[in-house]
């Protein structure tokens, strides 16, 4: 008769001398079968809230009722719409219309919704009956904005009791687009940042004698921005001679009203983006000016369009003068001297 135990082969002989194989063995093979188990109850599930139905009597024969709310589903339904899709950072004012739909078979109650933004008056609402819609406005202003910020993301946080039970969620609000800006500056220099002398002539100015100085503009843009126009009037005693440094938009100079005016079709927010213009001019010092710091440009005016909201924008600039504010080797030598 054959007997198959005979010839022993090496896993028999392993199981022979010890039960700690068998009983590991088997510990894999449960191990494996829960986590099989674990794994298809997870892809089954569905977050749910149960809530007590306290209108259903209780009894000790009966267990108690419960109504289901999906978490994904809640029965107090809040949508968002902005006044304005833009708001302008100068102003920072506009409105919300929230509109709030009951869509339970109960009424919600203590309904409290407050914003991240603390300038966002809170909304208090006593009670939205079953079936209810209702809409409330809220004004706001002076929203906190940080100065690089093109768009502005809310968040509202909602808290309101339904039969009994309190609810607390949050939910995030559409964003809030800011319109473009230019940071615009116009200043004089008659000895550049790094020690390179630009001007030509007596500094401080004296009566009679020319000096010349360099004017500089400089866009910093926040945001895509079209046609931009900047502005500016020469006045009598100061001269131009067409001696200019531009890389970006078209220079042009009217002598009849002495009016200087750079254009630049489109501006682009780039990483370090700054438009520059450089133009020279010569101030001859009247009498009258003497012991005075001299206008060098003055009615500075600019005006640029969203280029995404089309909205306009328009500002001025302090005149630019002597006093060379931003030259750091000849800021006190502004004042016009006697000859």
């Amino acid at each position: 008769m054959y007997n198959p135990f005979k010839r022993k082969k090496s896993w028999y002989k392993i199981y022979k001398k010890s039960f700690w194989p068998v009983i590991v063995d088997i510990s894999l093979i449960f191990i494996v079968f829960a986590l099989v188990v674990i794994f298809i109850s997870l892809k089954m599930f569905n977050p749910e809230m149960f809530i007590k139905d306290n209108n259903t009597s209780n009894n000790n024969n009966a267990s108690s009722s419960f109504f289901q709310i999906d978490l994904d589903n809640l029965p107090l339904d809040i949508s968002y719409n902005y006044k304005d899709n833009y708001l302008n950072r100068e102003k920072l004012q506009s409105s919300i219309e929230i509109e709030l739909e009951n869509r339970s078979d109960y009424d919600i109650n203590d309904i409290v919704i407050s914003f991240s933004d603390q300038n966002i008056s809170d909304i208090n609402i006593e009670q939205i009956k079953k079936g209810e819609n209702i809409q409330k406005v809220v004004e706001f202003n002076n929203l906190n904005v940080a100065k690089n910020e093109l768009v502005l993301s809310l968040k509202s946080e909602i808290n309101y009791r339904i039969n009994n039970q309190e609810i607390k969620t949050s939910q995030n609000l559409p964003d809030l687009n800011l319109n473009a800006s230019l940071e615009v500056d116009a200043f004089a220099l008659y000895t550049s940042h790094d020690g390179e002398t630009l001007g030509l002539g007596p500094i401080p100015p004296i009566v009679g004698l020319p000096t010349n100085y360099w004017i500089f503009f400089e866009i910093k843009p926040l945001g895509d921005v079209s046609n931009f126009v900047i502005s500016a009037k020469l006045p009598k005693n100061v001269y131009y001679y067409d001696n200019y440094a531009l890389l970006s938009g078209n220079l042009n100079y009217n002598e009849d009203n002495r009016q200087l005016i750079w254009k630049i079709d489109d501006i682009k927010d780039e990483e370090d983006s700054v438009y520059r213009l450089g133009i020279e001019v010569q101030l001859i010092p009247e009498e009258s000016q003497s012991g005075q710091i001299a206008d060098l440009l003055t009615n500075i005016l600019y005006y640029f369009q969203d280029s995404i909201s089309l909205d306009e924008v328009s500002n001025d600039l302090p005149n630019v003068n002597t006093g060379l504010e931003k030259d750091r080797f000849n800021s006190n030598q502004g004042i016009i001297l006697e000859e």
